[in-house]
Parts: C-alpha cells; sequence; structure tokens
C-alpha cells in the first residue's frame, strides 16, 4: 500500500476532496466490521487495495484490521476488474484502481495519539462519479444505500467543523474523552488546540451545534 497517514492529506486525496460525492466518518474497528459487514451480505462485494505494486488483484478479508486506501468492488456492478498501470510516479511504477470504474474508495479511521491524547482520524467513503451514465446511476443507488444505512445507525458527527457521522463505539469513546480530528493530523498550533479544546463542552450535549467555535 502507497498511501500513508501524515501530518496532511496526500496529494492525491487533498486534489480530490472537493470533487465527486463522499461522507466522512469516524469508526472504531468494530464499526466498521458492522459497515463491511452490512456492505458484503447485501452486494457481492469484495475488499481490495485501491493500489499495488502487483497487477494481481487479491482480496483483502480484514480491511478493519489494516491501514490503508482500500477499494470497494461490487461485482453486481463491474463483473472483472484490472489495475491501471501507472508507468511513472514519486515512487515509481505502480498499479491502483481506476478512478473510472463504478467502484468505492474506503478509507477507515485510524486511532493515533495527538497533543498528548487519544484521537481518531476521520476516514472516507468516495467516489468521483466518473464511469458512463449508465454505470453512474447503478453506482449512484449502491452508494446511497451505504449513506441511508449509515445514516441510520450511526449518530450525526456532533463536531461542527468535521461533519460526517460516528459509528457507535468510536462515539461511545468520543463520551469518554478521545478526541474528533479531520483525516490528517493537524498541526500543534495554539488555533488546532483551542478547537481540540472546544470538543470537551459538547460531551455531555453531544448533539448541540450552537456553541461558537473557534475558526481555524
Amino acid at each position: 500500500m502507497r498511501h500513508h497517514r501524515h501530518s496532511k492529506p496526500p496529494r492525491e486525496l487533498r486534489n480530490l476532496l472537493t470533487m465527486g460525492k463522499q461522507i466522512q466518518p469516524h469508526m472504531f474497528p468494530q464499526d466498521c466490521t458492522g459497515l463491511i459487514r452490512f456492505v458484503q451480505d447485501h452486494d457481492p462485494v469484495v475488499v481490495i487495495p485501491y493500489d499495488s505494486d502487483s497487477p494481481q488483484v487479491v482480496e483483502v478479508h480484514t480491511p478493519c484490521e489494516r491501514a490503508g486506501v482500500f477499494c470497494l468492488w461490487n461485482q453486481g456492478l463491474l463483473p472483472l476488474l484490472e489495475y491501471r498501470h501507472i508507468p511513472k510516479s514519486d515512487h515509481g511504477p505502480y498499479f491502483r484502481v481506476d478512478s473510472r470504474l463504478p467502484v468505492l474508495e474506503f478509507i477507515k479511521s485510524v486511532q493515533v495519539e495527538w497533543n498528548g491524547h487519544p484521537a481518531l482520524l476521520q476516514g472516507r467513503i468516495y467516489s468521483p462519479f466518473e464511469c458512463p451514465k449508465g454505470q453512474r446511476e447503478k453506482l449512484e443507488k449502491w452508494y446511497s444505500s451505504l449513506i441511508l444505512w449509515i445514516r441510520r445507525h450511526w449518530v450525526k458527527n456532533p463536531v461542527p467543523l468535521l461533519g460526517g457521522y460516528v459509528g457507535p463505539t468510536a462515539f461511545a469513546a468520543y463520551r469518554g474523552g478521545v478526541t474528533l480530528l479531520p483525516m490528517f493530523a493537524p498541526p500543534l498550533t495554539p488555533q488546532w488546540i483551542s478547537w481540540s479544546a472546544a470538543q470537551d463542552s459538547l460531551r455531555s450535549l453531544p448533539h448541540c451545534r450552537g456553541q461558537e467555535w473557534p475558526r481555524i
């Protein structure tokens, strides 16, 4: 896997943040497992690495126990998937999923330590929806079913700047003191530290959004 967590998102992810459709959830492994179980119980979905050093497409059986960027491949929408060869990059040649295919990018949350406290980075389910119209309509329907399940079973993120949803186990950890962070570990500036401290006042009122939050 070539994508790793840094103090800011990888360049490829930063370029895509405002394109397509996405939801950015916070999840613990238990939440991730429940989500993947729903996805695979309702459709013939295989989880694979989003990119690889090999052209061979290999299923990842325990994505919730591994770091990296994955692809949710619904074989009902796309019976055959082959990696696209990228001959040149900063790290040499490699293979990756073609973004024009009717698949979803999946990044689970990562537990980290930030400012001396336990924290959780935001994950992502995303697609640029660049596939042909017929496939795009089916992909949008599938994507919408995932989002609907998340909205029904998870909690709307109480932190205004972040948005998205929080899995039940991750939400319990948040109530217990875990800091919810964006997809990257922010620098320890006074603004970010103040923003993080403001989360403490929301823990007893997790759905409150009326509070004035520090600007970043």
